[in-house]
């Protein structure tokens, strides 16, 4: 921990061009060095220091983005064994970032602890003294938060990118908790994760990210989707993503400090690491059947599973093609299609009424209290409240009043379940889901219970038809419950940043989402054995007493014992930007005049203006409430979050020099075209962005420029993102010749919270987590 004492405690923030982040190179640097010495007897050990700038494009929910880069930095080490000759292209590539984002965090999970990982693994492999027949090159990242551009830098521009066509990225967004394996490309990816110590992996997780789900990114994304073959020899690399996800709640925020990381988290990750490390070393995968992912997951870190795409199409698809023969044997032999299609349409609508019930029971709590999310900092309280809510979604259709209920209807009612989630297996399978393992699971299990059930001549009692049908589920309930448990403490952290919206939406957003996603979870885990259940129970009484008791729950805990969710181990975040607007701007003046007022931008139900802090602030001052969104562009994804955003005037000017756009020259061409050449002026680090408005020719950004149909279509803009040290940035664009068609909004953010953004939330208590910095926004026409 000591890689992690440094670059969090005593070094500090390390946004891409500050005093932190030259600080964190040069003792990355010694460390690295000192890797050197450890492998001169065994191994060959390279440091490399690299520089770099360039661009490339990115789509990140749903727009396209132009991502510029100056001068930034990766440290990197090379690792090859003195004996043998490694066949050219078949190293492991380990990376981490060491760079943290604007807001003033000091990184210490997200992503000091990460560094340490991939410097002590490698410490390890040297001294172990036992090296693999491939070359092994760790990649200290310097720049992962300004989306993604040291991996670009490194695949792009160095000279040992080539030697490389396995990858193992290290992340963290928590601070405690299994290192997941969240991510993966190549079908043989998973047989290494089997062997590991301690295994912990889940395609679903994947899905989650494919979909977009889950709107967070990765190194992953550029190592495994990007196409490399022009620069590196190969399309793309195979490889894994990890992270440590448990503990989020201060994600990207000053409380993540070293002290909230749990003792052991980090030697876990690092054993895994080391383990597959050598396992990707030792192994030349690069003639591996497939990029693509198949189905892969473990049981309780015992037993791991995986097979193909291929195969499981077949395996994903066969519960349906089963459960169909299933129903049309069943109602050939006893007829009765009226009530087969009934009872299917029964397990449609308990689906749709296990994420109804449990969200309605949230957003009912929410709107009555005017107090969100009371479970935020004690998921206790929503597990008691929308469990039961959930599973009595499930039941209900399935329920009938004193009515009996023999082998037969049992039967046809596992059947029917078998159709159900078969049908939804197929559908995700189809989709390119690998996750639909738990659905089929399912099927498979209701149709062997329906099997089962028609084959027996004697009556079974109520009680013994419940435990049947249960014991026929015990395998797809092992694989459901922990993925549940899981993806339920994942979503109630995440929340904690996942968007604002003005009004009672925003109010009810978070605690109806939370409800609705448990409901589907309980659903996931019962849904194959409730209808048994609730026809052999009776269930309606007991499904409507756990309605009624979640409800009442819920009720009078939040409006009784109504509380702040929120403590300082379980922050709300809260962006406070001193915001300077530039009040005019002819495109021959470098001199703007500005007007300053405080940004408040809140990311999660809780409505900003709502807080006593926030609302002392702009106590007596002219609030404009929302802001546009394109107030915030430099923060971009950031400020897609912050719909519920206020402006209060007033603030002082703080007299720093804002970034300027300055037009060097302009040259014009025989096709009635311009070449405008720029230079961005900027004295401290910052993250720009350019919104460019206006038809566009050409430019000195990339090959091609984003189509239309890339832009917003109904206003055609090209977004551009850059980040580095102190400038200037030179670039150029090429446009029609005539005057004022082309606008550029200039926006940017500082490293970190100014002293006067410090000097207005200093009070403020620790259960707010400031996240801020002094924003600079201009308009140039040309």
């Amino acid at each position: 921990m000591e890689h992690v004492h440094v670059l969090a405690d005593r070094i500090g923030t390390r946004v891409v061009g500050t005093k932190g982040y030259q600080d964190a190179v040069l003792y990355l640097l010694d460390q690295a060095k000192e890797l050197e010495k450890l492998g001169r007897d065994v191994f060959y050990v390279e440091v490399d220091l690299q520089v770099a700038s360039g661009s490339f494009p990115l789509k990140f929910l749903n727009k396209w983005i132009t991502n510029t880069y100056a001068n930034i930095t990766n440290v990197v080490v090379k690792i090859v064994p003195r004996e043998g000759t490694p066949k050219p292209g078949s190293g492991v590539l380990v990376s981490s970032h060491f760079d943290t984002t604007v807001g003033g965090t000091p990184g210490a999970s997200d992503c000091a602890a990460c560094v340490s990982v991939v410097l002590e693994a490698g410490r390890a492999y040297l001294a172990a003294g036992r090296p693999m027949p491939f070359p092994v090159v760790l990649l200290l990242n310097g720049a992962e938060e300004p989306f993604l551009i040291g991996a670009h830098a490194f695949l792009l521009h160095h000279r040992w990118a080539k030697d490389v066509s396995k990858v193992i990225n290290v992340e963290s967004t928590g601070s405690h908790g299994p290192d997941l394996v969240y991510q993966s490309a190549g079908e043989d990816i998973p047989n290494a994760l089997k062997r590991s110590p301690y295994p912990t992996f889940s395609v679903v997780a994947q899905d989650l990210f494919t979909l977009g789900i889950i709107p967070q990114d990765s190194d992953f994304r550029i190592y495994s989707q990007c196409n490399w073959t022009e620069h590196t020899g190969r399309k793309k690399l195979y490889g894994l993503d990890m992270a440590i996800l448990l503990d989020s709640y201060v994600y990207h925020t000053q409380s993540d400090q070293i002290g909230r990381i749990k003792p052991g988290t980090v030697q876990r990750m690092g054993e895994n690491v080391l383990f597959l490390m050598r396992e990707f070393a030792k192994t030349d995968i690069l003639d591996t059947r497939s990029y693509q992912t198949g189905t892969y997951f473990e049981i309780r870190r015992k037993l791991g599973i995986s097979y193909s795409k291929k195969q499981a199409m077949v395996l994903h698809s066969a519960p349906l093609a089963l459960a169909v023969v299933l129903i049309g044997w069943h109602i050939n032999k006893f007829g009765g299609a009226i009530a087969v299609l009934r009872s299917i349409l029964r397990h449609m609508t308990s689906f749709i009424l296990s994420a109804v019930l449990p969200g309605a029971l949230g957003l009912t709590c929410a709107y009555i209290s005017r107090q969100p999310m009371q479970w935020y900092s004690q998921p206790i309280i929503a597990v008691i409240a929308f469990v039961p809510a959930g599973f009595a979604g499930v039941m209900l259709p399935h329920c009938r009043w004193n009515e009996g209920v023999n082998n037969f209807e049992a039967a046809r009612a596992s059947a029917c379940s078998a159709l159900f989630t078969g049908l939804i297996s197929f559908g995700l399978t189809t989709s390119g889901g690998n996750s639909a393992y738990l659905f089929a699971a399912s099927s498979l299990s209701s149709s062997c219970a329906a099997v089962y059930l028609l084959s027996q001549t004697r009556k079974f009692s109520r009680v013994r038809l419940t435990l049947t049908t249960m014991f026929f589920h015990f395998v797809p309930c092992l694989l459901a419950f922990p993925v549940s448990v899981a993806g339920f403490l994942i979503v109630v952290e995440k929340v904690g940043f996942a968007a604002s919206v003005p009004g009672n939406v925003g109010i009810t957003l978070a605690d109806f989402v939370l409800g609705a996603i448990t409901g589907v979870l309980v659903f996931l885990v019962t849904g194959g054995f409730a209808s048994v259940y609730a026809l052999a129970t009776r269930g309606k009484i007991g499904a409507s007493c756990m309605l009624c008791g979640s409800t009442i729950f819920a009720l009078v805990f939040m409006l009784v014992f109504s509380q702040n969710p929120y403590t300082s181990d379980h922050p709300k975040r809260v962006w406070v930007g001193h915001l300077h607007e530039a009040e005019t701007s002819p495109p021959s003046s470098r001199v703007l005049d500005y007007k300053a007022s405080w940004a408040f931008g809140g990311m999660d139900s809780t409505p900003v203006e709502a807080l006593d802090p926030v609302a002392q602030a702009i106590k007596g001052q002219t609030i404009v409430s929302p802001v546009p969104l394109e107030t915030f562009e430099a923060v971009y994804p950031a400020n897609l979050v912050w719909r519920d955003s206020l402006l209060s005037t007033g603030a002082p000017l703080s007299g720093n020099v804002p970034p300027v756009l300055e037009l060097q020259s302009v040259s014009r061409n025989k096709n009635e075209t311009k070449h405008l050449f720029f230079q961005l002026q900027y004295n401290t680090p910052v993250w720009v962005a350019l919104k460019i408005q206006g038809k566009l020719h050409s430019w000195s950004l990339g090959n091609t420029l984003p189509t239309e149909s890339d832009c917003h279509a109904c206003a055609p803009y090209y977004l551009v993102r850059h980040v580095g040290s102190n400038g200037p940035w030179d670039f150029a664009l090429e446009t029609d010749d005539i005057e004022g068609k082309l606008r550029i909004d200039l926006s940017s953010v500082s490293s970190e919270p100014t002293p006067l953004v410090k000097a207005l939330t200093h009070n403020w208590p620790d259960w707010i987590a400031v996240m801020g910095g002094e924003l600079f926004k201009s308009t140039w026409v040309y």
